[in-house]
């Protein structure tokens, strides 16, 4: 394999795991925010669910990477538009959909996330606000990417599809529950 074949294999396969860690933290975010948490003061909880927040948000960023010298999912696609076109068709997945999520997360990465704006700093949620990234948007794109990605790991190297880890966030309302099973009743299941 030449050298630019192992650098597209390994942009496949670290975008593909960039967006696999996303819609996994996605996942424990949302259980975390379903358990209705009511804890007033700072807990643990509090702290795993901004971590949780900004992981996702930081791997979906990393994922959809503009910048040119960026080995993330655009680098892949210039690198072969064939396969990535190929790969998003039979995914279902709408490149100019992904990439104007892309250019929103971009915003809010050069605004807010990874940068602080000296005008965004007055006022960061209307930085999110003016993106207008929804929940079901985020979601899709993550999914979209990984599907694309698994497509084009096929198409060009051949193989299993990469697979997104399977995991549906049971385990918090238990970790919930043990938290409080010696501490008392300070959340909300």
């Amino acid at each position: 394999m030449s050298h630019h074949n192992t650098r597209l294999q390994a942009a496949v396969q670290r975008t593909f795991a960039e967006a696999n860690n996303a819609i996994l933290k996605l996942v424990a975010y949302n259980a975390l925010c379903a358990a209705e948490i009511t804890y007033a003061g700072m807990s643990f909880f509090v702290i795993a669910s901004q971590a949780l927040h900004n992981d996702m948000i930081a791997h979906a960023m990393r994922a959809l990477d503009e910048h040119r010298d960026a080995a993330s999912f655009w680098y892949v696609k210039r690198c072969n538009e064939q396969v990535t076109a190929a790969a998003a068709r039979a995914a279902g997945v709408d490149l100019s959909a992904l990439k104007s999520t892309s250019e929103k997360l971009r915003y809010i990465r050069e605004k807010t996330h990874f940068h602080v704006d000296r005008q965004a700093v007055l006022n960061p949620s209307q930085v999110w606000e003016a993106a207008g990234v929804t929940g079901d948007e985020f979601k899709d794109s993550l999914h979209a990417v990984a599907s694309v990605m698994s497509g084009v790991e096929v198409g060009l190297f051949g193989g299993e599809p990469l697979v997104v880890t399977e995991y549906d966030g049971s385990d918090v309302n238990r970790i919930v529950k043990s938290y409080e099973h010696i501490r008392g009743h300070v959340h909300g299941i």
